[in-house]
């Protein structure tokens, strides 16, 4: 297996022996640079934006025994006006099997359908009664069974769950279940002071969703890192959106920093990227795909077609993998037509000079200039209505009390002496948002510092360094559809000391 980013597994049966058996599970890493690594440095230290490497296994490994005939993958697709679930199952064996589908809502049966398995594949479609739609203020799952027979003997039964949701654009807006869905994200790093990527615990996990319920946003954007399986079911089982960034590549021709490398490196990132997406389309917490970050890996967009086909064949083939999410091209600037929002990052200082770049971005041709930034459209591409939003800005950086931080320290323009201080900055950039209504979402820059870097909400270790009900009544300042809410959660899990 190639790729830091996803799950896999190995068959292996035919390597065992009678007696004890060692299993030696070995990771190889290097600092080739055009393997996906996100905010991984390429150097020894971390700095800036760029953080510690992740060298070695990050998540869980385990040894479990699996039939011979047995569920290899199954994919979800929900249609509410029918009402309805489409359950494609794939085996991986050639024969004919039987396969028994059977949901519940809580406690009671909310539908069953019976299929056959021919050839390794097969489709159900699986009518669901009574119909409830997940969203973030009612989380609602059902128990999915999936159960394998080949005449009256059962190979196989998977247990899972399953959110009943649609996702789409309509008049500038992210819809979803054929609503009008703000978007209030908060851009989460997922790095951890004691284990990088390796969260502590399944706690400190489900506390991270709750502080971003908590502080206001109904969402958060999974930057430059995949998230893990635990961080998936709480927002599933919480309510919160996530919009799920591949990791990318800062790779380029040496001596041509504005050139794009391809070869390896495009395998390397779509073999992985096409990984990522059956492993999470399921959840449906998921609700775009973010393939590319500010045109890292596709240096020439503006000006090389065969990069802009590039760009072109990545979209195509998230849709294929997975038609019922948004795609977000190229999140920052340089999108091309294909793009389902215009997702720009702008890290004005200030709420007016926020505001004014906004109600520039709202006049005729605003997406041809690039006064600031790079092109919000690559030339040629034509602007088709889809929802503009904020997708980083703030930033703002203050030091964690009492905490320890890197002598290199920094965040986004300057920094803020005191909470009072940070807490007026950011009630001007809100008010900048709510001044402008035609902008359909933001992701705000972030939930918690990383290291040397220190514009998040939460300190590295995970304690508030503002008053997060402060911050939640300055994102309510943001008008957003009043039923798609987030409930307010429970208590987040302290850190540990």
């Amino acid at each position: 297996h190639r790729g830091g980013y996803t799950a896999f597994w190995f068959d292996i049966t035919d390597h065992l022996r009678p007696g004890l058996n060692v299993v030696t599970v070995r990771a190889f890493d290097d600092l080739t640079p055009d393997q996906p690594r996100g905010k991984q440095t390429l150097t020894e230290r971390s700095h800036g934006i760029w953080y510690t490497r992740c060298t070695g296994i990050w998540q869980t490994v385990w040894l479990e025994p699996v039939a011979d005939v047995c569920i290899d993958e199954w994919q979800a697709r929900p249609d509410l006006e029918r009402g309805e679930v489409e359950l494609a199952v794939r085996t991986g064996h050639a024969g004919t099997f039987t396969l028994h589908v059977a949901a519940r809502s809580g406690e009671e049966p909310a539908g069953e359908a019976v299929t056959t398995i021919c050839g390794g594949r097969g489709r159900v479609r699986l009518r669901l009664d009574p119909l409830r739609p997940w969203s973030p203020a009612q989380p609602h799952l059902y128990d999915l069974t999936l159960t394998l027979m080949d005449g009256g003997q059962e190979l196989d039964r998977v247990r899972a769950y399953l959110g009943v949701r649609e996702v789409g654009v309509r008049d500038g807006m992210v819809t979803l279940n054929g609503e009008p869905c703000y978007q209030k994200l908060v851009l989460d790093q997922s790095y951890w002071p004691d284990g990088v990527y390796t969260a502590p615990s399944d706690d400190a996990i489900r506390a991270e969703v709750e502080w971003a319920l908590r502080l206001g946003f109904n969402g958060v954007r999974k930057h430059q890192v995949s998230s893990d399986p635990r961080f998936l079911y709480w927002a599933d089982r919480l309510g919160l959106l996530v919009w799920q960034d591949m990791p990318g590549q800062t790779l380029s021709v040496p001596g041509s920093p504005h050139v794009r490398a391809a070869g390896q490196a495009e395998s390397n990132l779509i073999r992985e990227l096409a990984e990522l997406i059956r492993q999470g389309r399921n959840h449906p917490s998921i609700i775009a795909w973010v393939p590319f970050n500010e045109t890292w890996g596709l240096y020439g967009i503006s000006h090389d077609p065969a990069t802009q086909a590039f760009l072109r064949d990545v979209v195509r083939l998230v849709r294929d993998l997975d038609p019922d999410r948004l795609v977000v091209d190229n999140d920052g600037w340089e999108h091309s037509e294909d793009t389902d929002i215009l997702a720009i990052h702008d890290y004005a200082p200030t709420g007016e000079e926020l505001r004014a770049h906004l109600e520039a971005w709202c006049t005729e041709g605003w997406e041809r200039t690039a006064e600031r930034y790079p092109l919000a459209l690559i030339p040629g591409a034509r602007y088709r209505g889809q929802p503009l939003t904020l997708s980083e800005y703030g930033g703002l950086a203050m030091l964690p009390p009492e905490e320890e931080v890197p002598d290199d320290r920094w965040g986004y323009g300057r920094l803020e002496p005191d909470e009072a201080a940070l807490l007026a900055r950011y009630r001007g950039l809100q008010e900048a948002l709510a001044a402008v209504p035609r902008v359909a979402g933001y992701c705000y820059t972030q939930l918690t510092d990383v290291e040397q870097e220190i514009n998040g909400l939460l300190s590295f270790h995970r304690r508030p360094k503002v008053d997060p009900a402060a911050v939640k009544a300055l994102n309510d300042l943001v008008p957003g559809p009043a039923h798609l809410a987030a409930p307010r959660p429970k208590a987040p899990v302290e850190p540990a000391e």
